[in-house]
């Protein structure tokens, strides 16, 4: 029987428990049918050791048989989590905007499973195991107790090391998440493969709960120590579901609005601790509710029923979480009120509704120090424009100079862009500090306005071919042109000064400005002689760009100007709105 090779570009370390089926030459279904017989045979070994032979009661037979159950179900469902995780690193690699090495590097750098910490998640596991078995406590014969014993262990050994290398898994794939991807085939997915990834140790983890608790529960309740493992792994099983895609969609919204918010986690407390009494102490839903509210308002009018020692953590743990979760939840409703919040609830709405009105607006992505200069230039020449930035005090910095459209929120969320009305929009400009959310910006609104003009802020000058490759039409580094110009003030600064008075100063009569070929249709195919730009409108001609890119300055009066040339000209305002009227004269 061959070896099964491992793949290492798709699951970057083999580990301890793979490693030893490897050298036995098992698979994961023939090492769970193994495990599960020989513990079902050493239970039967013991309980016949210790004379017992088939006198054990039908709890007690359920309860020692589901040691083998458990065991063979974390043995059992480890090949379909196997191929779920290779199906998902096949996915990413197709998706991420990575070389084959840079993809490889990228995984030894990020991946935080190894040989050490996983043996430490197992021998941790086992030390737990050896305290829930309880071995100083003589409540079964001798033979029965290193049954349990070794069970216990060994279950929960299992249980660590499956635990550990399913977070050590999601955290990678969290990881490649983050990096920039390609849209056109990431949107052709209909789920999310970090979310498929996700969901399946989240439902094998449930499904061990699920199988677990009837078993426990033949011996009449809980204890403190099985309470406390069903919280960790509720815990463990939270956590794994919280890096999935799907669950920040669900609540990006509600996350906005902190009222929203703090009334979830309000909620989501009562819920919580509705479910545990019901849980723990089986309870009705009506009585755990009725417990929940008077502990968590800490009105205390008494116990609703008996609670024993698992009851009593409970409470202690809901009453201490309930304590700030009501305190945070009540005052963010209270300054949502008497702060004007509500007011700014409404006044977004009404801004809203101004940029859904928009047509061939301009969509700016950051209004940090480059996206300030950015939104004044767009300003102060009447541009519609609508900016989206995260951070609530650059917007209001910028809203200083004058009323501006805003959308707060993730520019690189396809959701925040639909807000912006990128399908209406004419052009974007993503002005980010981070050369990888751009990259991410113009791949979305690439994919989602595919007549978009985009210019795209630069910062490495490396990462230039990758803007390139997502869509960026133009790329601008900061760096580069504050050199260039540094260096022209220095060389020639009387030609710089004339540019800053005719652009920059206020109060300027003259600008530059470019004007279609095409939107002026008597001047097509007329030579610049004939079209006589200067008696009729007093502009200048600076340049005229041409179709392939290239630009005749100080053209000569025999060019022909075609319909997909560009003039360059230099004017007033009003000679400038001339020429685009010149059909109309």
């Amino acid at each position: 029987m061959a070896t099964p090779k491992p793949i290492v570009a798709l699951a970057p370390i083999t580990t301890i428990l793979e490693s030893w089926l490897l050298r036995l030459r098992f698979s994961w279904m023939q090492a769970a049918i193994l495990a599960g017989l020989l513990f079902t045979s050493f239970f039967l070994g013991a309980a016949y050791l210790d004379g017992l032979g088939f006198q054990l009661q039908a709890p007690q037979w359920r309860s020692g048989l589901s040691l083998p159950l458990l065991i063979a179900y974390l043995f059992a469902i480890q090949p379909l989590l196997r191929r779920l995780f290779a199906s998902t690193m096949k996915e990413m690699r197709d998706l991420v905007l990575l070389e084959k090495r840079e993809f490889l590097q990228f995984i030894d750098a990020n991946c935080p499973l190894s040989r050490r910490r996983e043996g430490i998640a197992i021998g941790f596991g086992v030390l737990i195991g050896l305290l829930i078995g309880h071995p100083w406590e003589p409540k079964f014969p001798f033979w029965l107790r290193c049954y349990e014993l070794l069970g216990e262990s060994f279950l929960f050994g299992l249980l660590g090391w499956f635990i550990f290398n399913s977070l050590g898994r999601t955290h990678l794939l969290t990881m490649l998440r983050r990096q920039p991807m390609d849209l056109h085939a990431f949107r052709s997915k209909s789920l999310e493969p970090i979310v498929r990834w996700s969901l399946g140790p989240t439902l094998a983890l449930i499904g061990f709960i699920f199988l677990s608790i009837p078993l426990k529960e033949q011996w009449g309740s809980f204890d403190l120590a099985d309470s406390i493992v069903y919280g960790v792994l509720l815990a463990v099983t939270l956590l794994i579901f919280l890096t999935s895609r799907s669950f920040s969609i669900l609540f990006s919204s509600v996350y906005r609005s902190k009222a929203l918010y703090a009334l979830f986690l309000f909620m989501a407390n009562l819920a919580g601790g509705t479910l545990g009494y019901c849980l723990i102490e089986g309870w009705s839903p009506f009585d755990a509710f009725y417990m929940t509210v008077i502990t968590v308002t800490t009105i205390g009018y008494g116990e609703v029923h008996y609670l024993d020692q698992a009851g009593r953590l409970f409470t202690i743990f809901l009453s201490l979480t309930s304590i700030g979760i009501a305190g945070y939840s009540i005052s963010v409703l209270a300054i949502f009120v008497v702060e004007g919040e509500f007011e700014s609830f409404f006044r977004g709405k009404r801004m809203n509704q101004k940029i859904a009105n928009l047509k061939q607006h301009i969509i700016l992505c950051g209004g940090g120090r480059v996206g300030e200069q950015v939104a004044l230039e767009l300003y102060r020449t009447h541009t519609s424009f609508v900016i989206i930035e995260k951070s609530l005090a650059s917007i209001q910095h910028l809203l200083a100079f004058g009323e501006m459209l805003y959308v707060q929120g993730d520019a690189t969320d396809d959701e925040t862009l639909h807000l912006a009305g990128i399908e209406r929009a004419k052009g974007l400009v993503a002005a980010l500090g981070d050369d990888k959310e751009n990259v991410f910006i113009v791949l979305s609104a690439r994919s989602l306005n595919a007549k978009l003009r985009i210019v795209a802020r630069l910062t490495e000058q490396s990462n230039a071919p990758k803007l390139r490759k997502a869509g960026a039409d133009e790329i601008i580094s900061p760096n580069a042109i504050g050199g260039m110009r540094i260096a022209s003030m220095m060389i020639r600064p009387s030609a710089v000064s004339f540019l800053d008075e005719m652009m920059r100063v206020t109060g300027s009569t003259f600008s530059m400005e470019e004007v279609q070929v095409t939107e002026i249709p008597i001047l097509v195919n007329k030579t610049l002689r004939d079209a006589a730009l200067g008696q009729r409108t007093g502009l200048i001609v600076i340049a005229i760009k041409s179709s392939d890119g290239r630009y005749q300055f100080n053209a000569k009066g025999q060019t022909i100007l075609k319909s997909d040339d560009t003039l360059i000209v230099m004017g007033t305002q009003e000679q400038i709105e001339t020429l685009r009227q010149l059909d109309q004269i």
